[in-house]
This record gives structure tokens, C-alpha cells and sequence, in this order.
């Protein structure tokens, strides 16, 4: 069985767990992807902030890798991905504009106080 190809026959079919333990080495092969620690991203807003940097993360929007596969289907963007507290994986694009949570938050007091 290859890293990014689980072939399936009527002798051996992959669990879920297989997929997933596959999904994970591969992406961790991507030299696009970036792996983060799970509990440096924290929940704000609409977005993460990576904890050390203050970076916006927004949860990755599209299809990583075909269903109930291995193959990766974005493997040309530049995707940052985490393997949750759950074994899960979950993938996430870095925000540009704004591309700080402290810039984010000096943004919207600044169109608060326009008159």
C-alpha cells in the first residue's frame, strides 16, 4: 500500500483509522503543508490565532483529499493543517488582510471612532 494509494480488492478493504493514519502521513509529506500544534491555534471571531505569532487562520474551504482515499486532491496550495485532540485532521489557510489579530482589532477601532 503506497502513501497516497490504498488500493481496495474484495481481500482488503482500509478502515477508517487506516485512511486516516494514511491521510496524516501524507500530509505531513506535503512540502506545502505546514503542521501546527493544535492548542497553538485559539478560536476568535470567525478565525484562529496562532498563539506565539498572532497569524489569522481560517478553516480551509474546498476538498483536501478524495473521498474515502488517500489521494490529495490540493496538493499545489499552501495549506497549514493540525491533527486534532480527536486524531481528526483539520486544514487551515492563512488569512493575508488582515493578517494579524491585533491588526485585525486596530482595524475595527478605527472604524469605530470615524465620524
Amino acid at each position: 500500500m503506497s502513501l497516497f494509494t490504498m488500493r481496495r480488492s474484495s481481500e482488503e478493504v482500509p478502515t477508517e483509522d487506516a485512511i486516516l493514519d494514511a491521510r496524516i502521513r501524507a500530509a505531513r509529506s506535503m512540502a506545502l503543508w505546514t503542521e501546527l500544534e493544535e492548542v497553538a491555534l485559539v478560536k476568535r471571531d470567525r478565525w484562529y490565532v496562532h498563539s506565539e505569532s498572532d497569524e489569522l487562520f481560517a478553516p480551509a474551504r474546498g476538498v483536501i483529499f478524495q473521498t474515502a482515499s488517500v489521494s490529495v486532491v490540493a496538493d499545489r496550495a499552501p495549506l497549514y493543517f493540525v491533527v486534532a485532540h480527536d486524531g481528526r485532521l483539520r486544514f487551515f489557510e492563512k488569512v493575508t488582510s488582515p493578517p494579524t489579530w491585533t491588526e485585525y482589532v486596530e482595524r475595527r477601532e478605527r472604524r469605530k471612532h470615524r465620524v
